[in-house]
């Protein structure tokens, strides 16, 4: 790529690297995915997780940015809109230009599980532990792809090595991420167990280390909910309550959280004209109809 072609592409990369960015800041729930990987383009200031920001500040991409770097961002855009074959091309060309990063391998990786070339996946996600064993990104993406597998066990060392390397919301991210691997796997005791350390990392967290965002919050929000599923499946109602009132109080409860309220209330004895939930469901989500009962 000659230096006009670099101009021109500067502008267009810097803008799908700042949308990649922002758009993989949006966590998808356990409802769409119980986790999702994270991919950090260190040199690039790109950041993409299943939810909240980094905790370093993105920046933005220099006018003097190698053609690598302006490949790798417009991989990161076309996988965050769904465009693989192209992203794959653009991870390919970021590699030829600079064939040693971990980040562009472990990206290579998601796209091709995404498009189902799961030998060329392992190859890439191998490639990018080979390279940086100790990059928390490349750790927790090969975790992810090792619990899309089933494979429990793998994936935890993974998880493991990345959690001792983070902190803050990352580290509740990865500890989230963990828990998720291990409901998938339906090891709920261990679960529960991990979703109950995410909370209390986030409780012990100094005032001053404590961000109060959107991030943290909603990954507080997804272990009450999980708590309280996990709970309620075991018939653990009135373990269950308080995790579920956490859950509905706040602004991310909906009719299946609401609902999920009415059952732990009806497993608890409440009488339904006094019970909390019920009266919200029927106001908020009028369209709302109970599920039939399997027979």
């Amino acid at each position: 790529m000659g230096a006009e072609s670099l101009n021109r592409a500067w502008p267009l990369a810097a803008a799908h690297g700042r949308r990649a960015a922002a758009s993989w800041r949006v966590f998808g729930g356990l409802r769409q995915s119980v986790f999702q990987p994270i991919f950090l383009a260190m040199g690039i200031g790109l950041f993409m997780s299943g939810t909240g920001s980094s905790s370093a500040a993105p920046v933005e991409l220099s006018r003097a940015a190698q053609p690598a770097d302006l490949h790798l961002a417009l991989a990161v855009h076309y996988f965050t809109a769904g465009q693989n074959s192209v992203a794959l091309e653009e991870v390919d060309r970021s590699l030829q230009a600079k064939p040693n990063q971990a980040e562009a391998h472990s990206l290579r990786g998601l796209i091709e599980w995404r498009l189902r070339h799961y030998p060329s996946a392992a190859a890439s996600f191998q490639m990018s532990l080979a390279l940086e064993p100790s990059n928390p990104s490349v750790l927790q993406n090969a975790a992810w792809w090792q619990c899309q597998q089933g494979h429990l066990a793998l994936a935890l060392p993974y998880y493991e090595a990345a959690l001792a390397l983070s902190d803050g919301v990352e580290a509740l991210r990865l500890g989230s991420a963990k828990a998720a691997c291990q409901r998938q796997a339906r090891q709920f005791e261990a679960a529960q167990a991990s979703y109950l350390s995410v909370l209390a990392l986030a409780a012990g967290q100094p005032d001053d280390q404590r961000p109060s965002n959107q991030a943290q919050n909603r990954l507080i929000w997804e272990a009450n909910r999980a708590l309280a599923e996990i709970m309620f499946n075991r018939g653990a109602f009135a373990e269950a309550n308080p995790y579920i009132r956490q859950v509905n109080q706040s602004p991310w409860a909906d009719a299946g959280t609401l609902w999920l309220g009415v059952r732990i209330e009806r497993g608890l004895g409440v009488n339904e004209a006094s019970g909390v939930w019920l009266d919200r469901l029927e106001r908020q989500f009028p369209e709302f109809r109970e599920p039939a009962k399997p027979y």
